[in-house]
């Protein structure tokens, strides 16, 4: 080698030598590479050089040679350079070897010193522990000095046949992580994962162990465990209570169905007696009475009748609420039904003086839905419309409501509703005041029952009133009952 040599390889024909065996320029260097400064000084004139590989095919370096003189044998320049390559080769490559495992030996030894993960070194035949980190020291509690002379079998509570089996699994490579429990300085035992792998070491096979502490982590899941056993139990406590309670409730309920039925059977007896004895006294059938008698008489319809409707609409709300009422869907117009309870509410609303008005389309308004339920409500609306206007006119509106619905509005130019009762109008026996008298009439429960129907139908029922004007009440169904 030239002294004061200095290997620069860009502007070089060194550059030219890759993805080639070899290379030969026989004259006219300067002029091919004349960014090549020491070539120049120097007057070389040729080139020559073949490619050094390592073991794993990779290049390795370049033998070359530079000449002042043409080179008028290339064929022979080569072959000579391949037969030095040859023998450099062997030693070149055990170099080579050396560097790259002393490189890996000093990466190994800086990530072992530094890491803050505990890291063991173990000879797997002897099952010493030849090296450990300073994590590891902290970790197990024992200094270098005295970790460095024991055997993993000491801190593992394992038997030690089984610790050195999967030392032995370890080191073939059938597996590569583990749990154990190891026991530190102080006696106690700490829950650990364990990553293993095989490395060598001076040409000594070992075991590399990166040790992780656990033992928060499976105390944790346990007590996630346990609190989750907990509240199994106590939500299966609370799920039987609860199937418990409903049975009882289905008991009550029964008993109360039962009750009901059997109470407004009871009634019905001599209620239908009262009222038909009464009708037949009231019309002279038994005999001829005088204007007191017949008042007294109509007083006693008129009594009979009520607790009649009173024991009606407590048991139909008793079957709604028992879930006894269903839809039970059928095609009919809603027109002609419309038109149909006019003709039957008609002298009812004459013999009070009152103009009954009724508006339906043109043409039919189909439905699918509960005729009978539709019927009842609609009765009860007339009804109360016909109880509570003294004077002026009632009338029913029927029309379709976009493309999935209908609506029945029942107007009367009644007393009207208070703003205040309004919010309350549909409760259950809650009674309104519309006479100027100031008192309650009727049961408190047409409306109630109104309500419920019409959520049964999939619909509601809505009202509209100002004192001294009237009211607006209006049913809205789909014309589907599903």
């Amino acid at each position: 080698m030239l002294p004061d040599f200095e290997w620069l390889l860009p502007g070089t024909p060194i550059v030219a030598t890759a993805g080639k065996r070899n290379i030969v320029i026989r004259t006219g260097l300067q002029d091919a590479f004349p960014e090549d400064q020491w070539a120049a000084a120097e007057g070389f004139d040729s080139f020559a050089a073949v490619v050094l590989t390592g073991a794993d095919g990779r290049n390795a370096g370049v033998l070359a040679v530079y000449s002042r003189n043409p080179n008028e044998v290339p064929d022979v320049t080569a072959g000579v350079l391949h037969l030095f390559a040859t023998r450099l080769l062997s030693p070149l490559r055990a170099l080579i070897g050396e560097r790259s495992l002393r490189e890996s030996e000093e990466r190994y030894s800086a990530i072992f010193e530094r890491s803050h993960l505990p890291m063991l070194l173990i000879d797997p035949i002897s099952t010493q522990i030849v090296d450990a980190n300073e994590a590891a020291c902290d970790f197990y509690g024992f200094s270098y000095g005295d970790i460095t002379t024991m055997s993993v079998i000491q801190i593992n509570t394992m038997p030690p046949d089984d610790v050195q089996q999967e030392l032995q699994r370890a080191v073939s490579k059938v597996r590569n992580y583990f749990q154990f429990h190891h026991k530190i300085a102080d006696g106690t035992v700490r829950d650990v994962e364990v990553y293993a792998n095989p490395i060598s070491i001076h040409s000594r096979e070992m075991l590399f162990e990166i040790v992780h502490d656990v033992t928060e982590r499976h105390q944790t899941d346990y007590e996630l465990e346990r609190y989750k056993q907990q509240l199994e139990e106590l939500l299966q406590r609370r799920t039987d209570d609860l199937i418990r309670t409903n049975v009882e409730l289905q008991q009550t309920t029964a008993a109360s169905d039962a009750f009901y039925e059997n109470v407004g059977a009871e009634f019905r007896t001599p209620l239908h007696t009262i009222i038909g004895f009464s009708d037949l006294l009231g019309k002279g059938m038994v005999g001829e009475l005088n204007e007191e008698q017949v008042r007294q008489i109509g007083m006693i319809l008129d009594a009979g009748r009520s607790l009649e409707a009173l024991v009606d609409d407590v048991l139909e709300l008793s079957r709604i609420d028992t879930g006894a009422e269903s839809c039970e869907p059928e095609d009919f117009d809603v027109a002609d039904l419309v038109r149909s309870i006019a003709v039957g509410i008609r002298p009812a609303a004459e013999e009070c003086e009152l103009a009954l008005d009724v508006s339906t389309p043109e043409g039919a308004l189909p439905v699918y839905s509960d005729r009978n339920k539709v019927e009842q409500i609609l009765l009860q609306l007339l009804a109360n419309a016909i109880k509570y206007t003294d004077e002026g006119s009632i009338r029913i509106n029927a029309a379709e409501v976009g493309t999935g619905a209908v609506r029945v509005s029942v107007t009367d130019t009644g007393r009207g509703i208070d703003a205040d009762e309004l919010p309350h109008i549909f409760e259950e026996f809650r009674q309104v005041v519309r006479q100027a008298g100031g008192t309650h009439e009727g049961t408190g429960l047409g409306l109630a029952v109104c309500r419920r129907l019409a959520e049964i139908l999939g619909g509601a029922i809505s009202v509209e009133s100002e004192v001294g004007r009237g009211s607006t009440f209006t049913l809205t169904f789909p014309k589907r009952c599903v």
